[in-house]
């Protein structure tokens, strides 16, 4: 039997796929893949209809490698995004739980060439078969003859002056049907060519307004960096644009975050903040070639940036914007957002601002716009990605492009929007995406020429450390792996946790054997408990642009199950010892939004499926319930003050105060343990029995990292338990193709 030749490319729907230019095209325009989500694409289409299991997947994408089956959920993920798929897969990608996916929509094998876009005809939208010639006069047509002698000479000019405006007409409309089609063909997509490593001296950069500020003055880069692991002290840095050894900058300083370069490249404009809890600190500007700092006034901002003429500033602070002089005078307000606005940047022709705003009870950021005379204040991309997260964009310098961050299935991407700069093109506002992973990618900074975009590229990881007694250190637990929520089963065989930064529920035995993960994108997880009996794990979890929800599974796998109906936030589940109930709170950022329960502590029957607060739970959130019990240990939702719950005479009473986070039991109910806050923090512990405060260890040079703060847990013997913080941060160059 004759083979049959391999497809060289497939139609579904508006889009056509090139197997030998490996080219996805959504009527005639080209969608960037990664290879990885291209070969997941040929291999459903190739396979339409029809189940693909995951380890089809696994063998096909990665053959010499061993990789999580989260990565087939990962690459399915990006490419229903590049589809436009919903997500549920009633449109093209079918989701066939524990096994694999499945292709739903119709796919047509194409045997032919596939147009790529690149000729006249396909960029027109002009079919390539069936057009019509002009046909030559062949002997066998009938001929009129010669005209008749008595036709005047008055009719023979009528008959040529229609024939000449007939052919006018013919030639505007052909020249008006070619304009409209040149108009509607799209310019060529962005995109990203190369990509260049510049530092690599392994501190962490400034974590400012979602992430670290980069600024260039063509030759070098310009960023601040701590001195220390604990990042209690910064400074500003710079190196070359062609990369190089990092230079420190001495400043007067010791928590500087740069915001904006002056015209002149000579000066930046700076904060100092004293401590994280600042929302808003003195303006100053540092000169970098000698010379002392000034206060510009007395200005309180959270951010600001010059104008492209440097003589006046914008600046946030609370819910406004507000303008000022240059030398920090004449401030008046601008506009007032809902939320806390930030990172301004003008357009280069200074007649728009753009800033991020941040909605303190949903923690979304999303980016506005607005005139230099505070009119026409209007979301710049309403709608485009549920739940917002876009931050921290800026123009190129010729103001074509404007280059932003935004978080995207739990990774911070770069992209794009072309300005509308041509009468000739339909201008289309949709962001394309420059960066694709692995890592986060943060500050975006293009170069004067605008060939290069600076930014930090970030590797999220955790190590897990135990604090050792008898060397008084922390030291690597289960190999150091990044995971955290670590809860022990009561027979001491079991152990489950969430993986970090993905959020993926697992449970092992104690020795990492029988290792199985139980939950799957897009749901993330975090802090999960065994249950009394050791079959289930209660945990909670969250969907995209979905509320914190409480949870249960089975320890042996199998689909969540959510315990109480509704959309609003539950966090911080905690078993009873006779497994009969859960308690949980709510999350002290959500007051503000219109999901929010209360911020008290409640009591969920697991038979009845019915929630009732605690009398004098108020204010209270992170409850724990003691092993034997008889109690509840909760945290003030300012964090300073932890409280028990005594269930024989039902009261609260306070333990301790000074900072208390993740608070936990000992296995024997005598103690809880938690973790303080600040520079010289401990780990500490109080006593039930007469409330007696102990020191357990010192947390100093111990920076710590987690999905929703800094994690903190006890291991079986009651030593403590970190997740330390171990992200690669540094800086790239990125090549740019800015058509």
């Amino acid at each position: 039997m004759t083979a049959q030749p391999s497809p060289l490319g497939f139609r579904f729907a508006e889009f056509s796929v090139n197997v030998a230019e490996r080219r996805l095209l959504r009527r005639g325009e080209c969608i960037p893949l990664t290879p990885k989500v291209f070969d997941t694409l040929l291999l459903l289409v190739e396979n339409a209809g029809h189940l693909v299991e995951k380890e089809a997947f696994l063998k096909r994408l990665w053959p010499d490698s061993f990789v999580e089956e989260s990565s087939v959920a990962q690459s399915v993920s990006l490419l229903r995004k590049a589809l436009g798929d919903d997500g549920n897969g009633s449109k093209f990608i079918e989701t066939v739980p524990k096994r694999g996916y499945r292709f739903v929509a119709a796919v047509l094998e194409l045997a032919e060439k596939i147009d790529t876009g690149n000729s006249r005809e396909a960029r027109q939208g002009i079919p390539l078969a069936g057009v019509q010639t002009t046909r030559e006069p062949q002997p066998t047509d009938v001929q009129l003859g010669p005209e008749p002698k008595w036709r005047s000479k008055r009719t023979a000019t009528r008959w040529v002056g229609t024939t000449a405006y007939a052919g006018l007409v013919v030639v505007v409309v052909v020249v008006a049907v070619w304009l409209l089609l040149f108009w509607e063909r799209p310019l060529p997509v962005p995109g990203v060519v190369g990509t260049t490593r510049l530092t690599n001296d392994g501190r962490p950069k400034w974590q400012g307004y979602e992430g670290p500020v980069l600024l260039t003055d063509g030759s070098r880069i310009y960023f601040v960096e701590a001195l220390e692991k604990r990042q209690t002290h910064f400074t500003v840095a710079q190196i070359p644009v062609s990369g190089g050894e990092t230079i420190l900058i001495p400043s007067p300083f010791s928590r500087p975050q740069i915001l904006d370069f002056a015209r002149t490249h000579s000066s930046f404009l700076l904060v100092n903040w004293s401590g994280r809890a600042e929302l808003e600190a003195e303006l100053w500007t540092f000169p970098l070639l000698g010379g002392g700092s000034a206060r510009l006034g007395d200005l309180m901002v959270s951010d600001a940036s010059w104008s492209p003429t440097g003589d006046e500033i914008v600046y946030s602070r609370e819910s406004s914007l507000y303008l000022a002089s240059a030398d920090g005078r004449d401030s008046h307000k601008l506009v007032t957002v809902a939320g806390r606005p930030g990172a301004p940047h003008w357009s280069p022709d200074g007649k728009t601002l753009r800033f991020t705003v941040a909605d303190p009870g949903t923690r979304s950021t999303s980016l506005w716009e607005v005139s230099a005379d505070g009119a026409h204040l209007q979301p710049l991309l309403s709608g485009w990605n549920k739940p917002s997260r876009e931050c921290c964009g800026v123009w190129t310098g010729d103001g074509r492009y404007f280059i932003f961050q935004s978080l995207r299935n739990n990774r911070w991407e770069i992209w794009a929007i072309r300005e509308k700069q041509s009468r000739f093109h339909k201008w289309r506002a949709e962001p394309v995406q420059l960066t694709a992973g692995p890592m986060d990618f943060y500050a975006p900074a293009p170069s004067l020429d605008g060939k290069k975009l600076y930014v930090v590229g970030a590797l999220k990881r955790g190590e897990l450390m135990r604090y050792d007694g008898a060397s008084r250190k922390f030291v690597p637990y289960f190999s150091g792996f990044s995971a955290e929520g670590l809860d022990f089963s009561a027979d001491g065989i079991w152990v489950t946790y969430t993986l970090y930064p993905e959020g993926t529920l697992w449970r092992s035995k104690m020795d990492g054997s029988e290792r199985q993960q139980l939950t799957f994108a897009p749901i993330r997880a975090f802090l999960p408990r065994w249950s009394p009996n050791g079959k289930e794990i209660a945990f909670m979890g969250a969907a995209p642009g979905k509320p914190w929800r409480i949870f249960k599974i089975s320890a042996e796998g199998g689909l969540p199950e959510e315990l109480l109906p509704g959309q609003v936030n539950e966090f911080d589940p905690t078993w009873s010892p006779d497994g009969k109930q859960l308690a949980f709170g709510s999350p002290v950022w959500n007051i503000e939004s219109a999901n929010a329960r209360p911020i008290a502590i409640y009591l969920l029957d697991l038979g009845m499926r019915e929630a009732s607060k605690i009398p004098g739970s108020e204010g209270l959130f992170s409850p724990r319930w003691s092993p034997d019990g008889k109690h509840l240990a909760a945290v003030s939702s300012d964090s300073e003050r932890l409280v028990l719950f005594d269930f024989a005479i039902r009261k609260w009473a306070e333990l301790a105060s000074g900072g208390v986070t993740f608070p936990r039991w000992s296995r024997d109910s005598k103690y809880i343990y938690w973790d303080g806050r600040g520079e010289d923090a401990f780990v500490s512990r109080v006593r039930i029995a007469d409330h007696v405060l102990e020191p357990v260890a010192s947390l100093k040079d111990m920076r710590k990292t987690g999905a929703l703060g800094s994690w903190a847990g006890s291991a079986p013997d009651g030593s403590p338990l970190i997740l330390r913080y171990a992200n690669s941060e540094e800086i790239y160059a990125l090549d740019l193709n800015l058509p």
